[in-house]
């Protein structure tokens, strides 16, 4: 049995959601997998074993951001030292974001790859 939260109901279907090795899931569960409804909280046998709900987004990216690529795009930015780091949070943002815009736009073009092939374009 596992505490979720429950996103939203229709109907007798429940969206359920909780935390598995760190990580958010949510699965769509009938009735007799509930055990107890409070609130917003539902106690929930094998949540697993529900209709999983939500994309796999590791299916669609390949490409790995290392610590190297994170040291060139601070360097590129001006931020050389810990005081760097502490005093302009903005900047260093900034350059995490733009190593991984790699990845943001490999995710992108996949997931329009996929729905042209599954719309026959």
């Amino acid at each position: 049995m596992i505490i979720t939260k429950l996103v939203q109901q229709h109907n007798d279907i429940y969206l359920v959601e909780w935390i598995e090795d760190g990580v958010s899931q949510r699965a769509l569960v009938t009735p007799d997998m509930i055990v107890d409804i409070s609130g917003q909280s539902a106690i929930v046998n094998y949540p697993e074993r529900g209709i999983p709900f939500g994309e796999d987004w590791t299916a669609y990216i390949s490409q790995v951001v290392t610590p190297s690529m994170f040291n060139a795009r601070l360097k590129q930015s001006g931020i050389w030292t810990i005081e760097d780091l502490q005093s302009r949070p903005n900047e260093v943002h900034g350059a995490l974001l733009a190593a991984t815009a790699s990845i943001l736009q490999e995710l992108l073009s996949n997931v329009k790859l996929q729905r042209s092939s599954q719309n026959g374009s």
